[in-house]
């Protein structure tokens, strides 16, 4: 998937009122935490996997429609009662990252 139809998912998914540049800043955050649950003791791998490209997405509209509540679990303005499963990102999208078994022995 390219970055512009990552963008174009982002945008359907949100309110459609942030830059591109805004969404590739929330596409990227969403890589790293992707890559980072994916590949807990890896530090060379920067790309996300093609598998979890979709799950990106998902994870900056989430975040793009939660900004301002960071870190927020509940949230109550004007008789509107927001509840959250934590203060990052739900246990329901994280989840779905398997991530890579490996060994710490080099292969020679």
């Amino acid at each position: 998937m390219t970055t512009a139809e990552q963008i174009a998912m982002v945008a359907m998914m949100t309110d459609n009122r942030r830059t591109a540049d805004d969404m590739i800043a929330y596409l990227d955050i969403a890589g790293e935490k992707i890559i980072r649950r994916a590949y807990p003791f890896r530090d060379d791998v920067q790309e996300v996997p093609a598998k979890y490209q979709h799950l990106q997405c998902e994870i900056a509209a989430f975040l793009i429609n939660k900004h301002g509540a960071d870190n927020e679990l509940i949230h109550v303005e004007n008789g509107i009662h927001r509840h959250y499963d934590s203060g990052d990102i739900p246990l329901e999208l994280i989840g779905r990252i398997i991530p890579y078994g490996g060994t710490f022995f080099d292969e020679e």
